[in-house]
């Protein structure tokens, strides 16, 4: 797949900021999830303006609804993360937050954390295109669609005949 061979390209070249564009949330972090495990291993936070931080029990709820808290937690992180900004797209229209993101670049690439911003709208503002990095994640392939038909076949204990999985992978597309 070309957005993993991307992804890791702009993981190992310490690229600061990702927007990764897309309306399929929940894939997008199903993928980025199973690349981690399989090729870097970092730890993976999760951060929405309803719920916080989630994806490490001891940082559960912070920054609830609050955007530049949760950009100044990231200076408390020590290790290696991955850290998935849900919408965080939204708040590009405050000086506060453009400013915050523009000074944690350096502090990201030293300790090689990664903020990941999904977004399912392209608004990057002027002042931050030379420090994002913009990939699009793009629709399942056929091969993609066939593997998850199978694996929800092999769940509910049944076979997959072929012309059945033919007609599930076209309807997906």
């Amino acid at each position: 797949m070309k957005f993993i061979l991307e992804l890791e390209l702009l993981l190992k070249s310490k690229c600061p900021i990702l927007y990764i564009n897309t309306y399929e949330e929940e894939r997008l972090e199903y993928v980025i999830t199973k690349f981690n495990n399989d090729k870097f291993n970092f730890s993976i936070l999760y951060w929405d303006f309803v719920n916080g931080y989630n994806g490490n029990p001891n940082y559960n709820s912070i920054a609830m609804r609050n955007p530049s808290q949760a950009l100044d937690f990231i200076y408390d992180l020590k290790s290696p993360y991955i850290i998935i900004l849900r919408d965080f797209y939204l708040f590009f229209n405050d000086n506060s937050i453009v400013r915050k993101l523009r000074n944690l670049v350096s502090y990201l690439k030293k300790t090689s954390t990664v903020l990941i911003i999904t977004a399912n709208d392209f608004k990057i503002p002027i002042s931050l295109r030379e420090i994002i990095n913009v990939v699009n994640f793009p629709l399942p392939t056929e091969y993609e669609i066939k593997k998850e038909i199978d694996r929800i076949f092999y769940i509910l204990g049944q076979t997959s005949d072929n012309i059945i999985s033919n007609n599930l992978i076209r309807a997906c597309k």
